[in-house]
């Protein structure tokens, strides 16, 4: 579960900090003061972790991708390419449909694309899927792994395409040594209660580019200008925009969530090394690949040859208590209903899949006895 694991005294502190000083919207603060607001703060911390130019924090991973879409001036008739398959969890409180749900609140139509074993999508069959109205593309880092960016910039490239990246669960993931997030026109991240760093609900945008981030800024707040020298009341208004701000309050409970960033990003690739590097798969068996091998770490995922052995390693981590993660409703059933079509390749990923949610926290026990369960649970699949 990521960030929630870690939740303690110093978010407490922060917190309690905001209360204090009754100072909880992040524009009450005056054109001196602005750069102590725990929104500003949250910001700088996350862009000098990731090496983007410019960050806005705003209410939701949602809501990041839909003001950034906004920044681009993606319309009503425009298409945007994204994966067919948009996550597998235990629990459903990942990016899910939020992926869609941003291109058609955009005005846009998403068009699917199959994955590859990566789990992210297939590069190969992005360019098949572009037409004239295309507008985009929307890599998902899925599963904490970056998608394969350089063969998506050489096709947007090619035909004049953004790439927005749906970084919102890849914090810390990289490609080609740079952080993902930071690859694309522009990206997204998702904080909520599941996400590696939480504050509970909340996101951010991401971009080196100044004019996105200025429209992403407006957008985000009723198309305010952000011109500190005026009142709030008395500064002009630029272009349309809703209320995706994050408050203070939970801007507090980020900065306090960044602070040991790396030191979760860390353990986890602890974590998930101890299971992976004791395995013993059997002929047929593989690992998901990686389009770079330093990814977040949040997950254990292995392809079985077929659905039915799949499923027999499942069950024998079920009798043990051991919970893989199951496909769930929400990340690519509705999906297809949204868009239509059929996406046999992304199908048989799925059902072929075996992943384990990795912890933050696991003891030396723990990892011991989920090596055991499942080695045992493989040979029996053999």
């Amino acid at each position: 579960m990521g960030g929630i694991e870690t939740v303690g005294s110093r978010e407490e502190e922060l917190v309690l900090d905001v209360i204090r000083k009754k100072k909880i919207f992040r524009y009450a603060f005056n054109d001196k003061e602005v750069v102590d607001s725990y929104v500003y703060r949250f910001e700088k911390m996350f862009r000098e972790f990731i090496g983007a130019g410019y960050s806005l924090a705003v209410s939701s991973g949602t809501a990041a991708l839909r003001t950034a879409l906004a920044a681009l001036g993606i319309k009503a008739g425009d298409e945007i390419i994204v994966p067919a398959y948009t996550f597998v969890a235990i629990v459903p409180a990942y990016t899910f449909v939020a992926t869609l749900e941003a291109v058609i609140e955009s005005g846009a139509r998403p068009v699917l694309v199959e994955i590859d074993d990566s789990f992210n999508i297939n590069p190969a069959q992005i360019e098949r899927a572009i037409t004239t109205k295309t507008r985009a593309i929307m890599p998902v880092h899925m599963m904490g792994s970056a998608a394969a960016m350089d063969e998506i910039q050489a096709i947007a490239k090619k035909h004049n395409l953004f790439v927005v990246e749906d970084a919102c669960q890849g914090i810390g993931a990289k490609y080609r040594g740079k952080l993902t997030g930071t690859l694309g026109h522009i990206s997204a991240f998702s904080f909520d209660s599941a996400k590696l760093l939480t504050c509970s609900e909340g996101g951010m945008i991401a971009t080196n580019d100044a004019e996105l981030y200025r429209k992403s800024d407006h957008f985000h707040d009723h198309g305010h200008v952000h011109n500190l020298s005026l009142p709030r009341g008395k500064e002009p208004k630029e272009g349309g925009g809703v209320n995706f701000r994050l408050s203070e309050i939970l801007a507090a409970f980020g900065l306090a969530q960044m602070e040991r960033l790396s030191g979760m990003l860390e353990s986890l690739r602890r974590n998930r090394a101890s299971i992976k590097n004791g395995l013993k798969l059997p002929s047929g068996f593989t690992f998901r690949r990686f389009n770079d091998p330093e990814d977040a770490a949040t997950f254990l995922a292995i392809l079985a040859p077929n659905q039915a052995r799949a499923d027999k390693v499942k069950e024998g981590l079920l009798k043990s208590g051991i919970i893989p993660a199951t496909l769930n409703y929400w990340h690519y059933q509705v999906n297809q209903e949204l868009t239509g079509g059929s996406y046999p390749e992304t199908e048989d990923y799925i059902s072929r899949a075996i992943v384990l949610e990795i912890k933050v926290k696991m003891e030396d026990k723990q990892l011991a006895q989920i090596r055991l369960v499942l080695n045992e649970s493989l040979a029996a699949a053999a």
